[in-house]
């Protein structure tokens, strides 16, 4: 880690970083905001292959995914796309889509 900071205190140094961004902008734009907003998810959802919005593994999909804990929304955003914070701009700005699969023996 301090080997990290001081390669991006480096780069940051000779850059116009710090003088475009405060420092909770920049980290925003690195590690993304730990604010989950699940309904703005819901709202941007494709579904695929069978799956609806009226479909009611889906309507369960949701009921669930809205009760969890903040902690374990972070838990399955990280299990989903691979990290446990939204991008920045939120999660209205996420490409998700939910897809039956069907499998085969």
């Amino acid at each position: 880690l301090t080997s990290l900071r001081k390669d991006f205190d480096m780069v940051a140094s000779h850059s116009p970083l710090k003088s475009w961004f405060r420092p909770e902008e920049l980290e925003k734009l690195i590690v993304g905001t730990p604010q989950l907003d699940f309904k703005a998810l819901q709202s941007i959802t494709r579904y695929d292959n069978g799956y609806s919005t009226d479909s009611q593994v889906v309507k369960w999909f949701w009921e669930v995914t809205h009760a969890l804990t903040e902690e374990d929304k972070s838990k399955f955003l990280a299990f989903s796309t691979g990290c446990g914070r939204a991008p920045v701009g939120g999660m209205g700005n996420m490409n998700f889509i939910i897809v039956k699969k069907r499998w085969r023996l």
